[in-house]
């Protein structure tokens, strides 16, 4: 089969609903942590880790280049750097949700 120059579209041809909606979900899942608004100020001075305004530019920064990249090259799906921005939007979601958890 010829790529089709559209990863997302590949993933559905070739994988079908099963695997296309989930990961969909979880595409929109990671982009709504990243714009989401914080519900409590952030404090002034220097962070001594990743606060979360610097976790949401990172996600947002990984998400465009995430998807740009999928949208651009002929089949990310053997590329690996695509799927190292997956796993680092994966984790940088994850990290968000924590701290939002753990918020007074």
């Amino acid at each position: 089969m010829l790529p089709l120059h559209h990863t997302f579209v590949e993933i559905l041809t070739e994988y079908g609903l099963l695997v296309f909606v989930p990961f969909v979900v979880v595409l929109v899942m990671i982009a709504w942590r990243a714009v989401r608004i914080p519900r409590r100020a952030s404090t002034l001075g220097r962070p001594t880790s990743l606060d979360d305004a610097g976790a949401r530019y990172l996600t947002f920064v990984f998400f465009v280049g995430f998807v740009m990249a999928g949208v651009v090259t002929s089949s990310a799906l053997r590329w690996t750097p695509w799927w190292l921005m997956l796993a680092s939007l994966v984790v940088l979601a994850w990290h968000l949700r924590l701290r939002t958890r753990r918020a007074p």
